[in-house]
């Protein structure tokens, strides 16, 4: 038996690429998905759902770089950053209303795939091991919010810094020198804490030789020292 730790999980996406899903699928069904599916490009700042509307499609992030987040009606929560290749808004595909419940827009010019919901659901219930691939997705899903949760309420402020730089290095740009298209409220509204205690920590971790950052760049210098605040911060 496999057991697992908050810290096997990310907090800021998920890790698996929901790209692999589509391997289960047979020749005829990738035939018929190509004619119930749309591609559209997205410019930076664009809306991919709208929180409260009809799901008449499943999003896939093809390329680019967006964020779910719940509005509110002073403040809106970012719930994940979601990077390419990934599905966006699964979780409301089959849901008591049939409403978004969270909204999406991208971070910079992206391209998207629309499948039509009915399609997609006609699918899981043809291809039980399509199926069997969407319910890991909707598991890791879930498994993120519960880090998410955990992370937010019961680490301090450079153990969440610390936390997000890490996932973002290993499950977004994969790699640990990479550019951040990401504001500094966007980053304060991920760790819920201000945008000057997120510049304060950042300052300090480059301080310290943890990471150097240069406006939207960042490079990793000390890994292992970040988790270590992550884990224990």
């Amino acid at each position: 038996m496999i057991f697992y730790t908050m810290e096997d999980f990310g907090n800021c996406t998920i890790a698996c690429r929901h790209k692999d899903c589509f391997n289960y699928l047979t020749e005829e069904e990738l035939e018929k998905l190509e004619k119930y599916k749309i591609t559209i490009n997205y410019r930076k700042g664009e809306t991919l759902i709208k929180q409260g509307s009809a799901v008449n499609h499943v999003v896939f992030l093809k390329s680019g770089l967006a964020k779910i987040y719940l509005e509110g009606s002073n403040k809106d929560l970012i719930l994940k950053i979601i990077p390419p290749m990934h599905f966006i808004g699964l979780s409301s595909v089959k849901c008591k209303d049939d409403l978004y419940i969270y909204s999406s827009s991208v971070y910079v010019d992206s391209v998207v795939d629309l499948i039509d919901r009915d399609f997609f659901l006609k699918l899981i219930q043809s291809n039980s091991d399509f199926a069997l691939s969407v319910i890991g997705i909707l598991n890791e899903a879930t498994a993120v919010s519960y880090r998410r949760v955990y992370s937010l309420t019961n680490k301090q402020m450079h153990g969440k810094v610390a936390d997000l730089l890490v996932c973002m290095s290993e499950n977004v740009f994969l790699s640990t020198d990479f550019n951040v298209p990401i504001s500094r409220k966007d980053f304060s509204d991920l760790l819920g804490i201000s945008v000057e205690s997120v510049v304060r920590v950042f300052k300090e971790f480059k301080e310290s030789g943890l990471v150097n950052i240069s406006g939207s760049n960042f490079k990793l210098i000390d890994v292992e020292g970040l988790k270590e605040i992550s884990n224990y911060g």
